[in-house]
């Protein structure tokens, strides 16, 4: 077991002796509830700081800022700020003081929706306001000011500001333009087409006063859809879209474009080093040099889209043969090429394997550090996904002296699962992970974690029982892929310390599903990861072990999984009607679930359900024939046990089955159900404490008269859980703490 003792210790001793003023740090806040309505905040009781502790799970990180002593990391539900010199944990900023609402300067700006980002090929999808006028699309001239037009890009260069403009709300306003979109827009040619048509680069003074100049493709632009825009050389650099003519079966408009401000005119790159210059998606300016990254290569690897709840991309990229970065210094060119690293050992023949296992990598950023320069790039799911999906990230490595580069491994090198962007700032490199922040350490020549300190290592908190002196704190995992890892958190009420027990030491990565205390053992059921409406499980990090689900026993300081109940059947014989008459076989059995009624402890299999501890004894038969998904087991009021089973058409509606034991009178009743009834209680997600009162804030138990809520908070729903010591409150990615002595006059104690 890992102990964190000195994590929270700094934690605590931080959050307390920060030197921030009161008036700049946000509190947390008790009203009353009158008729299930906050009363005003004028009659609110202020929370005092030193009696909420917030504890956070910090593994993705959002943003991230370097300043001259400090490093700042945006978490989203906290901030975190490292020592620049030696990468070490100094300040945690969480809800209690205010953050993310009242975020102190050290920390970037959150990411301005409105603004959109660059999707598929580098088409803007930018936020609209819903009007008839921004949503209608345009229709003849464009107005000098182009309010309907957003930048994609902008560069200052000679004095002024250049500007790529593209229309605001395309794929919005994509279904307006015709009665069959489907049938009008069914490839990427044809909607670059109308976003090209219709985008242009402007230039003005960077004061803003003065006249504003356009310029398109009759101006020598590669294309009118630009996605980068450098200086370099002296002179303006412009990425430009590639627009693929299915009709001659060859590239129309697009690649590199050159300003050169002693003629004032553009020019299209169309070689560099005897190279074709297509699909730059890599154009950056690093001291004196100039840098552009792109694919090599002839043809498009399909041109496809698909439509379902809205606009998906599906195939559009190069049929890749090497990936290049050219480096223009001191007016010469230098070209660095290699293969793409997710280039397949042998393409099959055909369109379709063409289509498929054509290479996806794409070059988006780089960092110099002295001989030695990192490329971050992406490659596209394979999988048919929204604009928001996530494109998996590689880091290469290229030596300058030699010109060889090397492949960096996400797991080794980097201790990551997923390598999300490379920043570059105030001479640092830094690579955003699923993991954290790693900073790039070059008299080391590796790269070293920024440790946050979190005690919480999974956003997605599910069981938390407090048991003798601790709070043990389960994780699941309810959303579309693996987001943290498993395991047990422990935090010590007295000392006010974590630790952690990891899935290797338990012997299991299933997330947690029921922890039930007790006298001198502690049992704990491990489920399998929740589907959340997918095809299939969703597939576990790569070094957790792949452990059944089962029953885990925690006694004496140590582990025991899987773990046997004496009297519970592991195996149950099952029969069938065969060619051959009856056959027989046995089919193991798992515990599907854990519960605690009536003083008593109950585990529920497909054979049926079992009452202890101490002698384990059925106390309900299933029918032999009942599998998991199609009954369950719980306990609604904490005394009794409910057994729903799925049931049979009868007079053409879909019955169920209900079935209460009585632990006190050992008796069992039973009754029909309706096929809603059994989806509801199936599928029912526990609600806020007294209900839905408002997403930022929830009641909680006080010793005043009424109702009273806490907030206000950052997620959607909320679970209490009391203790000796403490109140609780469990929310999405966090903990908060309200201490019981410390806030004696307001709690129940």
């Amino acid at each position: 077991m890992r102990n964190r003792s000195t994590i929270v210790v700094s934690l605590c001793v931080a959050c307390i002796a920060a030197g921030q003023a009161d008036a700049d740090r946000g509190h947390f806040q008790l009203r009353k509830v009158v008729n299930r309505s906050l009363q005003p905040p004028e009659h609110g009781i202020a929370i005092p700081e030193q009696a909420v502790r917030v504890f956070v799970h910090e593994g993705e990180p959002v943003g991230v800022r370097v300043h001259a002593d400090t490093i700042a990391v945006d978490y989203g539900r906290s901030g975190v700020l490292f020592d620049r010199k030696t990468g070490q944990f100094l300040r945690r900023f969480t809800l209690a003081d205010g953050y993310h609402k009242q975020r102190p300067k050290e920390f970037p700006a959150p990411p301005d929706r409105r603004q959109g980002k660059l999707i598929g090929p580098g088409v803007l999808n930018s936020w609209v306001h819903h009007t008839s006028r921004v949503m209608t699309p345009h229709v003849g001239p464009i107005p000098p000011e182009a309010p309907n037009h957003t930048p994609a890009a902008s560069v200052k260069f000679d004095g002024q500001l250049w500007e790529a403009m593209q229309p605001r709300g395309f794929f919005q306003s994509l279904y307006k333009r015709t009665d069959d979109m489907r049938k009008s827009f069914n490839s990427w040619a044809s909607i670059l087409d109308v976003a090209n048509a219709e985008s242009f680069l402007q230039v003005r003074p960077a004061d803003g006063n003065g006249k504003v100049v356009r310029y398109t493709t009759k101006d020598g632009l590669a294309s009118n859809l630009i996605t980068h825009l450098a200086v370099g050389g002296g002179r303006l650099w412009a990425a430009c879209v590639d627009i693929y003519d299915p009709a001659r079966k060859d590239w129309g408009v697009g690649g590199l474009s050159c300003f050169d401000p002693k003629t004032g005119k553009w020019s299209r790159v169309d070689k560099i080093d005897g190279r074709p210059v297509r699909w730059v998606t890599l154009l950056q300016t690093v001291g004196e040099d100039l840098w552009v990254g792109f694919r090599e290569g002839s043809g498009v690897a399909g041109d496809k889209v698909a439509y379902g709840m809205g606009l998906y991309p599906r195939q559009y990229r190069p049929v890749a043969t090497a990936v290049t970065l050219a480096r223009l210094s001191k007016g010469k060119w230098t070209i660095f090429s290699r293969p793409p690293l997710d280039a397949p050992d042998q393409i099959p023949a055909g369109a379709a394997a063409e289509e498929e296992n054509s290479p996806r990598e794409t070059p988006r950023n780089l960092a110099v550090v002295g001989d030695k320069v990192f490329l971050f790039s992406q490659s596209q799911s394979r999988a048919l996904g929204g604009w928001d999906t996530a494109w998996a990230g590689h880091l290469s490595l290229l030596d300058l002296a030699t010109g060889k580069w090397r492949g960096l491994d996400t797991a080794r090198d980097l201790a990551a699962y997923e390598l999300h962007r490379l920043v570059v700032e105030n001479r640092e490199v830094l690579l955003l992970t699923d993991q954290g922040v790693r900073r790039w350490m070059d008299k080391d020549a590796k790269w070293t974690p920024l440790d946050p300190q979190s005690p919480l290592v999974n956003p997605t908190i599910g069981t938390v029982v407090p048991i003798g002196k601790e709070l043990w704190v389960g994780y699941t995992n309810q959303s579309f892929g693996v987001i943290g890892h498993q395991g047990i958190s422990r935090f010590d009420e007295e000392k006010m310390t974590w630790s952690y027990t990891d899935p290797n030491e338990i012997g299991t990565s299933c997330p947690v599903k029921t922890i039930v205390p007790l006298e001198k053992e502690v049992l704990v059921l491990f489920g399998h990861r929740q589907y959340m409406g997918s095809a299939a499980e969703f597939p576990f990090y790569r070094d957790e072990p792949r452990g059944p689900a089962g029953l885990g026993r925690f006694a004496a300081g140590k582990w025991e999984f899987p773990f046997r109940l004496d009297g519970v059947p592991e195996s149950i014989t099952r029969t069938r009607k065969g060619p051959n008459g009856q056959e027989k076989w046995d089919e193991k059995l798992k515990v599907c679930d854990l519960i605690p009624a009536g003083g008593k402890v109950f585990v529920f299999n497909q054979a049926g359900l079992y009452e202890g501890p101490g002698k384990w004894r059925q106390v309900l038969a299933l029918d032999g024939k009942s599998h998991y998904w199609s009954c369950f087991c719980r306990s609604a009021d904490g005394k009794t046990i409910e057994v729903l089973q799925e049931g049979k058409t009868i007079d053409g509606q879909l019955e169920g089955n209900r079935r209460v034991y009585d632990p006190a009178t050992g008796k069992t009743t039973e009754g029909a159900i309706s096929y809603k009834e059994y989806s509801d209680a199936r599928w029912n997600i526990e609600q806020p404490r007294g209900g839905v009162l408002r997403q930022d804030w929830t009641e909680v138990p006080t010793a005043m008269k009424g109702s009273w809520a806490l907030g206000e908070l950052d997620s959607k729903y909320h679970r209490i859980v009391e203790t000796r010591w403490a109140v609780w409150i469990v929310s999405t990615g966090q903990l908060i703490r309200l201490d019981r002595k410390l806030l004696a006059d307001w709690l129940v104690q």
